[in-house]
């Protein structure tokens, strides 16, 4: 069998599911229907004709004809279901032209069809599909990086339509902000500082706590309904029990470690890989400690349920006095990520994210959950002296194999009176994603924008952009994908 030149195939997932010509399908015909625009319209009085208030583009249309063969009615109606099979999808997929191989369409199937039988083994259909994404884009993202920030740089978009870049900027040293300045638009983090202002490092990291018991000494506290038994070891630089003990309820190892001063205003915050197999009950926690070596908060993750499912549990207390502000059925089967608490005067704030491993193995916040609790009887306000460990099984359950602390910081939380903060310091990393319209610090979502700036895209052409402070820079670079119309 031949091959159409209008042959293409199909992309789900990254991986090509199906060549068109290697199941034995003849395109007939494929067309790109024309960009749609949609046009906002105004009248006015004593004017004649209309004015223009708004355009946008809607999403465009591919219309595919293709002829099928087959030796037998049954081959024709399995290859039926394998077509139907490869353009359904709830999400959206690819298709790759051999006419333009280094450009892609992406589609979503929306509207029923059929396969005409013109003999009980040949066939042929017309499908419509959707481009939610009105351009073709290239298949390959470019990228041009600088070390020298002071110099403009200048990104070349070749496409015939504007694209939304992704621009990462990596920090030698600290700034109060940050500015990419393009030829009609900017972006901004953060605010320069005035001359009556003194820019200041407002977070301060006095523990990082990983992979190591150097300074880990045997705990004073009980662990909450529970007794302290058992040891700690480690595993990949994870903090994990090596042994339980034994116990009626919550039973394993816990430890303590001096955060070296009191802080009134911190934040911590505690890594935690927990999950649950062969019916295991068990919990992972991080305490907060005063000087005397008690708790005054906690961070937990535990699997009490048969089912499984792990809670979320954040906690503040001053002796008997104990709040429970957040106790959450997480959203996923496991918890793979962090749980941290600032405090700030009688502020608390709370977060609780999910995180995974992008396809280059680089770690990203999947989803994260915030939580809020102003402490107006100031019932809550001990200084930190301490961190805590413990990790649990309960009763005569099987002990779990997946309850692990990957990393405890601690942070002391300043104030400068004339002071304006640092958004970031030496080796901190911000992205730029503009077709996202997202800003992430050290791929956590990051909400400082300068109100006045804006995302913006690529035009064609040279777009020279301007990067400030250039001193704090040490790389910058632009990724962006070529876009057609």
């Amino acid at each position: 069998m031949m091959k159409s030149q209008y042959n293409f195939y199909v992309v789900k997932d990254n991986k090509i599911i199906a060549d068109m010509h290697e199941i034995g399908v003849w395109v007939e015909s494929f067309h790109i229907l024309s960009p749609n625009i949609s046009r906002e319209k105004l009248k006015t009085k004593n004017r004649p004709g209309i004015l223009l208030a708004n355009s946008q583009q809607e999403e465009r249309y591919v219309d595919i004809v293709m002829q099928i063969e087959a030796d037998s009615t049954k081959q024709f109606d399995e290859k039926k279901h394998h077509i139907y099979d490869i353009f359904f999808s709830d999400e959206l997929f690819i298709i790759i032209r051999d006419l333009v191989p280094d450009r892609q369409i992406e589609v979503m199937q929306e509207e029923y069809y059929d396969i005409s039988n013109l003999t009980p083994e040949d066939g042929e259909l017309s499908l419509r599909l959707t481009m939610p994404n009105p351009y073709l884009e290239a298949n390959s993202i470019k990228e041009i990086s600088t070390l020298d920030a002071s110099v403009p740089v200048i990104v070349q978009s070749t496409g015939t339509a504007p694209t939304p870049p992704t621009f990462t900027v990596t920090l030698n040293g600290p700034t109060e902000f940050l500015d990419i300045i393009g030829d009609e638009d900017y972006m901004r983090i953060g605010s320069p500082s005035q001359v009556d202002e003194t820019p200041f490092q407002k977070k301060e990291t006095i523990k990082s706590l990983k992979g190591s018991f150097v300074e880990w000494t045997s705990a004073l506290f009980t662990p909450d309904g529970g007794v302290k038994t058992g040891e700690f070891g480690l595993a990949s630089q994870d903090y994990i029990a090596t042994s339980y003990g034994t116990g009626n309820a919550w039973h394993g190892p816990a430890l303590a470690q001096s955060v070296g001063s009191a802080e009134d205003d911190y934040l911590v915050r505690a890594y935690f890989n927990v999950g649950s197999n062969n019916g295991a009950r068990t919990r992972a926690e991080v305490y907060l400690l005063d000087e005397a070596g008690l708790i005054i908060g906690k961070l937990a993750a535990v699997v009490r349920r048969a089912s499984g499912e792990v809670d979320i549990e954040i906690n503040i207390r001053n002796g008997s006095d104990s709040h429970f502000f957040v106790s959450d059925k997480w959203n996923y089967k496991e918890f793979f990520g962090y749980i941290d608490i600032q405090k700030e005067g009688n502020v608390f704030t709370a977060a609780a994210a999910q995180q995974g491993f992008n396809e280059n193995g680089e770690l990203y916040t999947r989803n994260k959950k915030t939580y809020l609790f102003n402490d107006l009887n100031n019932q809550y306000q001990k200084p930190l002296a301490a961190v805590g460990m413990h990790i649990g099984s309960y009763g005569s359950h099987p002990f779990p194999t997946q309850s692990r602390i990957r990393r405890i910081d601690v942070q002391r939380i300043k104030d400068q009176p004339n002071g304006i903060e640092y958004i970031g310091q030496a080796g901190d990393v911000f992205r730029f994603d503009h077709g996202q319209e997202a800003i992430y610090k050290n791929d956590e979502l990051f909400m400082r924008k300068d109100f006045g700036s804006r995302f913006f895209h690529l035009k064609k052409g040279d777009n020279v952009l301007v990067l400030n402070p250039a001193n704090a820079i040490q790389e910058f670079k632009a990724e962006w994908r070529e876009r057609y119309k």
